[in-house]
C-alpha cells in the first residue's frame, strides 16, 4: 500500500508545471518594466486557463524566449555576437509562436475579446514588440549573453 502511494506520488510530481518565468524588471515603472509585467500577465492567463503549450521551455528571467532541445544544443556555439543575436532571435520566435496558440487557446472570459482592444493580433503585436525591446535592454553586454549561455 506505501509503495502505491509513493508510486501515485512520483507519478503526480512528474505532472507539476514550472512556475512562470519572470524578468527582474517586473513590477518597475518604465517601460521595460510595463512590458515585463505585461509578458508576465499573459503567461498567468494561460497557466490559469490551461493552455500553455509544452512544447518548448520558458527561459528563466527572460519571458520572451522559449527554448528547446534544438536550441538548446547550440549553447556552446553561439561565442560571436552575430550568432549569439540569431540564437536569441530564434528563442524568441518560439515563444511567439508558443503564445499564439496559447491565445487563441483561450476562453474569451480571460481577455482576449475579437473585436476589444484586447484582441488576438494586438495581444501577439505586443509580445513582439515587449520581446524585443526586452532583448534589446538585457543583452547590450557580453556578461548577460555569457549567463543564458551557461543557463
Amino acid at each position: 500500500m506505501v509503495a502505491l502511494a509513493f508510486l501515485a506520488l512520483l507519478l503526480a510530481g512528474c505532472a507539476i508545471i514550472p512556475a512562470p518565468t519572470r524578468s527582474a524588471r517586473v513590477g518597475g515603472s518604465d517601460p521595460l518594466a510595463a512590458c515585463a509585467d505585461f509578458l508576465l500577465h499573459w503567461i498567468n492567463v494561460a497557466a490559469e486557463a490551461q493552455v500553455i503549450d509544452p512544447g518548448a521551455f520558458r527561459v528563466e528571467g527572460h519571458p520572451y524566449m522559449r527554448l528547446n532541445r534544438f536550441l538548446a544544443s547550440f549553447r556552446e556555439e553561439v561565442g560571436d555576437k552575430t550568432a549569439f543575436a540569431a540564437w536569441v532571435d530564434r528563442m524568441q520566435a518560439l515563444d511567439q509562436d508558443a503564445r499564439k496558440y496559447e491565445i487563441a487557446n483561450l476562453p474569451k472570459a480571460a481577455g482576449s475579446v475579437p473585436g476589444s482592444a484586447n484582441d488576438n493580433d494586438g495581444i501577439n503585436a505586443r509580445v513582439n514588440s515587449c520581446g524585443t525591446l526586452l532583448k534589446a535592454a538585457d543583452f547590450q553586454d557580453g556578461e548577460q549573453q555569457a549567463v543564458l549561455r551557461k543557463g
